[in-house]
């Protein structure tokens, strides 16, 4: 089949082709990432722009038009926000050059990333953790206990299945469950050895489901676990900013205390070890010790 001549590919058909590659080929989160950027990008670009038009200054004004709005919340869109967004119209035109015209030019091959500030890692500490612990009921107790000694995203503790759980090897698997629309980031299921207190809590965790560890009143995967961790907060009346990632934040920077990054990086099923790196912050505590010391 011959290839559809760029010169005539606006870029709204070009965004529809690469979406709909994005949509069979990769995980459902990231085809709504793709299309949320992609709708920034067609909306600047206007749709009938030819694909082959677009030039780095344009993509330069776009990242600085990105750089000049605010997100649903209302807060300024972040400097990695906007490399994020970059990224995904890089990736869109290699899509492209690689299945539809090897002679395009990718206006945003060669764009420098913008400098973003590296921020302390966010993680909760043993006294806020105990005092939400003890707000929790069981069953709020198994469901962020599992959060908390495993570092799973929230989409694979939402589609954990018993059979995923080996309580006599303490062995969690992640598994990709596509007849779900479920699969793992970057493709890759793992292994993660089960901590005693978790197996005991899972042992005693009622069955209310034939497969969904953790399964909704109608018996779907929770897709409320954020609602759930807010009414928790507010129960036992702490202060701060909690949410879901940061108990994978926590899990990353305890574990790099005890083992080595390789290890942790597998824990965490991170494909790239530099994004494992960025848990390595050291904490106050040794920071004192060290000037003490001088």
């Amino acid at each position: 089949m011959a290839k559809p001549q760029m010169e005539t590919f606006t870029i709204e058909s070009a965004v529809a082709d690469f979406l709909e590659f994005t949509k069979n080929k990769k995980r459902p989160n990231t085809y709504k990432r793709y299309r949320a950027v992609l709708d920034h990008f067609r909306a600047f670009a206007k749709p009938y722009t030819q694909v082959g038009a677009i030039t780095p200054a344009d993509i330069d004004a776009y990242r600085d038009e990105r750089l000049a709005e605010k997100n649903s919340r209302g807060r300024p869109i972040s400097p990695r926000n906007v490399n994020y967004e970059v990224a995904t119209i890089r990736s869109f035109y290699y899509y492209l050059q690689k299945f539809r015209d090897s002679t395009l030019a990718n206006p945003a091959a060669r764009l420098k990333p913008l400098a973003v500030t590296k921020t302390v890692v966010d993680t909760y500490d043993e006294a806020e953790l105990e005092k939400f612990f003890q707000a929790c009921t069981k069953d709020e107790q198994a469901v962020f206990k599992a959060f908390y000694y495993t570092g799973l995203r929230e989409q694979e503790l939402a589609h954990l299945h018993w059979s995923d759980l080996s309580l006599v090897k303490h062995i969690l698997t992640v598994r990709a469950k596509p007849e779900n629309g479920f699969i793992p980031k970057d493709w890759e299921e793992r292994e993660i050895p089960l901590h005693p207190k978790l197996v005991t809590l899972s042992k005693e965790l009622p069955r209310r489901h034939a497969d969904l560890v953790f399964p909704t009143l109608k018996g779907n995967p929770n897709g409320h676990l954020l609602r759930m961790l807010k009414d928790i907060v507010e129960r036992a009346r702490l202060r701060g900013h909690w949410y879901l990632h940061k108990f994978r934040k926590t899990f990353a920077t305890r574990a790099l205390k005890n083992a080595d990054i390789r290890t942790v990086q597998a824990l965490l099923g991170h494909k790239n070890i530099t994004t494992t790196a960025r848990y390595l912050s050291t904490s106050t505590d040794k920071m004192r010790q060290a000037v003490t010391k001088l």
